[in-house]
């Protein structure tokens, strides 16, 4: 496994080079900052369970090309064996409980965990809601 610990002087360049590198041979990959934590989803580490908090922000962005068959529970925008790729990704979806599991079925697929930021007005949702799922008329634009 690598493990990074990134601050304001790590560069975006250096980032893709840890990411490129750690593509081109079998590892897991955790990126850690001050305000996310990024994993690698690959052939060798296909599933992920993450522990969250309610309204926590996690998205999903292909590396390299094509992911298929993905699968997430535990979030507001769930998937069952969709595609992703530089046309589709998963920006800013939302845990709705305490945990979130997040698989593949091939690619390279980034895991974005924010750690910083909890969506206050996501968590008032989640709250008043009875069941876990939102309906369009409990989501205020």
């Amino acid at each position: 496994a690598v493990f990074c610990d990134f601050t304001i002087e790590t560069s975006f360049r250096q980032t893709l080079h840890l990411l490129q590198k750690a593509s081109e041979t079998p590892r897991s990959l955790q990126l850690i900052s001050k305000n996310e934590t990024v994993f690698l989803l690959n052939a060798d580490n296909k599933s992920l369970l993450l522990d969250c908090v309610p309204g926590q922000t996690i998205s999903l962005v292909p590396l390299n090309g094509f992911v298929e068959g993905i699968r997430t529970k535990g979030l507001k925008w769930e998937l069952s064996g969709h595609k992703m790729d530089k046309d589709f990704i998963g920006v800013s979806n939302v845990s709705m409980g305490n945990q979130v599991s997040i698989a593949i079925g091939g690619g390279e697929l980034l895991c974005i965990v924010d750690t910083g930021v909890i969506d206050s007005e996501m968590v008032e949702l989640i709250d008043h809601s009875s069941t876990g799922i939102l309906t369009q008329n409990q989501v205020s634009l």
